[in-house]
């Protein structure tokens, strides 16, 4: 086998294990549950491989226990799913559910 052949191995190799870790971490956590109030909607873009650029919406909330967490959507996505999201309001994710839901306001 030729040395070229063998680098290219050990990329991709290298590659697919390092796509597997990242995988790991940042992967969703469906059985996960926790409930939190939305402290910050801050809007961005990024530029794609071809110069296109892409609007997302990263929404940070705090957890009942003080820890702050943060998710990142598309800005369709945060359209479709929590038109219009306002900071206070109150967020829970459910087992089973990849996504958080509005927690109604208490009448």
């Amino acid at each position: 086998m030729s040395e070229v052949a063998i680098y290219t191995i050990v990329g991709l190799l290298v590659a697919a294990a390092l796509s597997a870790i990242l995988m790991l971490f940042q992967r969703r956590k469906p059985d996960e549950a926790w409930e939190g109030t939305v402290v910050g909607i801050q809007p961005f873009t990024k530029t794609d491989q071809e110069g296109d650029e892409l609007a997302y919406v990263r929404i940070t909330f705090r957890l009942n226990d003080s820890s702050e967490r943060t998710l990142t959507l598309s800005e369709y996505d945060f359209q479709k799913l929590f038109p219009p999201l306002r900071i206070g309001e109150r967020l829970i994710k459910k087992p089973g559910e990849t996504l958080p839901t509005r927690i109604p306001p208490a009448e």
